[in-house]
């Protein structure tokens, strides 16, 4: 699915004015408008919005970018009622949430590897049981526009889709604005998913846009 950086745009106002967030991002509306479609897509059931983060821009000052190999925290949002599916509710609560997280990590510096090992341990302990879990992973901003093999820039990168279900990875589009959503869902899900009018007011599918 692609978000067209003017229905992000739109997005971001709207949501701005009808709630208490400051400058929400794409990240937190694209997400919310993912989970909204997803969980309106069969009868309502709580579920957990799953999103790690870098964790080496949290510390102050910064860790390296090299350090160690997958070093991340989640925010963890727990939609547990269909009330909480409204946008600026969504978008409330993935802000609240981060901010923790940022706070949390915020007061430790670099050398402090009790904190930061203490810290990791009991982001492992905040991944949901025995609820549904929706996977967001945001690789906004990541370079993969500026790689050129010899023969210019990409016309358009993405991954393969992981084989797992509830599942959104975030990309940037070519121009850096918008947003595709690499979605794999159940099959049943998905059919509903592709058609929900909402999601199709911001977005379109692969197919559509070229």
């Amino acid at each position: 699915m692609l978000f067209d950086s003017s229905k992000i745009s739109h997005l971001r106002a709207k949501i701005a004015a009808e709630s208490d967030v400051k400058n929400p991002t794409r990240f937190e509306v694209v997400t919310a408008v993912l989970n909204r479609c997803v969980a309106m897509s069969s009868p309502f059931k709580p579920f957990a919005i799953y999103c790690p983060v870098n964790n080496r821009k949290l510390t102050t000052p910064p860790l390296p970018s090299n350090i160690v190999g997958n070093f991340g925290a989640p925010i963890v949002s727990i939609i547990d009622q269909q009330q909480d599916l409204e946008l600026p509710i969504l978008v409330a609560k993935l802000r609240t949430e981060k901010d923790q997280v940022y706070k949390n990590y915020n007061n430790i510096g670099p050398n402090d590897k009790d904190k930061l090992v203490s810290a990791a341990i009991e982001d492992l302990g905040k991944f949901p049981q025995n609820m549904r879990t929706i996977l967001t992973s945001s690789w906004l901003k990541m370079p993969f526009y500026d790689v050129d093999f010899g023969w210019g820039r990409p016309f358009k990168a993405l991954p393969l889709p992981p084989p797992v279900e509830d599942c959104f990875i975030l990309m940037d589009d070519r121009n850096g604005d918008g947003v595709y959503a690499i979605v794999t869902l159940h099959e049943e899900v998905m059919a509903k998913f592709e058609v929900d009018k909402e999601l199709l007011e911001f977005a379109c599918s692969d197919d559509a846009c070229f």
